[in-house]
């Protein structure tokens, strides 16, 4: 199984949630659009990973729209990109626009926007959509784009306090508790690309306390859900329901903790395999809210007490 890093996780999970956004930054006039949903294909392909698949109606014409985030322009995104465009329209038998959101600018001055291929004086060409993210800096910062403010500490070079101000600022704006939370969960997970997790703790010390309450992780679980049902169909054992969101949850525990301490936390790997879905899932959130302490106390209890739940 290919390792989903947390920013790419979150990076789904705000596409998911913020597609009006989306739809808005990627097409110059959205009037007429319709959007009908989400798309999740199964691409028959190793390592195929797709980040975002909307599905609209465009003038009463379906299309499928594929998201493709990147933090570092690659011409192995190009070719990917390419081959993914090719094989959902297959699929789908719907056409496809690919658009690849580069989301940091950094120091690079070219950004690729094509798959080409040229040999003896032939020449094949595949062009797609790409958004550069910083450009459209200043419609986000408006509330234009709101949904897209855990995104600002990405788009500047240097970022600041005042960078997660303004996304707090912004995030406060929205209406719905519960969108308000799980956006800030975000902007929280995704500011750790650029800053350390003591900072975070303490600038983002009286909201992390509500991060209970945000439904982020508990969508993370559920997609482990999903893939025990999937894999309970396929294997004809209703067991593989229960034993895709236990894989999940222990691939999701194992792979935050070595993202955030890395080798300090090596010692409790051998744990997290053994321990129920229950504690997992508070594991979850004290690594979300960078509580090391609380994740060792979490596990070592299992550990030495095995009847815990």
């Amino acid at each position: 199984m290919k390792t989903i890093k947390p920013l790419d996780r979150s990076l789904k999970v705000l596409a998911r949630m913020a597609h009006k956004s989306f739809i808005k930054l990627i097409m110059p006039d959205t009037e007429g659009v319709t959007f009908l949903g989400q798309k999740t294909p199964y691409l028959d392909i190793p390592e195929q990973r797709l980040d975002e698949i909307y599905h609209l109606a465009i003038a009463d014409q379906e299309v499928l729209v594929n998201l493709e985030f990147q933090t570092v322009p690659s011409y192995k995104v190009t070719r990917r990109t390419f081959v993914q465009n090719g094989l959902l329209t297959e699929a789908e038998e719907l056409p496809v626009i690919s658009v690849i959101i580069y989301l940091e600018r950094g120091r690079y001055r070219h950004f690729p926007d094509c798959y080409q291929v040229r040999l003896g004086g032939l020449e094949n060409r595949f062009s797609f959509q790409t958004i550069r993210l910083w450009e459209h800096q200043n419609r986000i910062e408006e509330g234009e784009l709101l949904e897209l403010a855990p995104l600002l500490v990405l788009i500047e070079d240097k970022p600041g306090e005042e960078t997660l101000e303004k996304e707090r600022e912004l995030i406060s704006q929205v209406e719905d508790r519960k969108e308000r939370l799980d956006l800030l969960s975000l902007a929280v997970t995704v500011a750790h690309r650029r800053f350390n997790k003591e900072f975070l703790e303490q600038f983002f010390k009286e909201e992390l306390v509500m991060l209970k309450e945000s439904s982020i992780i508990q969508d993370w679980i559920d997609e482990g859900v999903q893939q025990g049902i999937q894999q309970g169909i396929q294997q004809g054992m209703q067991q593989g329901i229960e034993q895709g969101r236990h894989d999940e949850l222990v691939r999701m525990v194992q792979e935050a903790l070595i993202e955030k301490w890395d080798k300090e936390m090596e010692s409790l790997l051998s744990f997290v395999d053994q321990t129920p879905n229950s504690i997992l899932e508070h594991t979850l959130l004290r690594i979300v809210r960078d509580d090391q302490d609380g994740v060792r106390v979490l596990l070592k209890k299992r550990a030495t007490n095995p009847s815990t739940v």
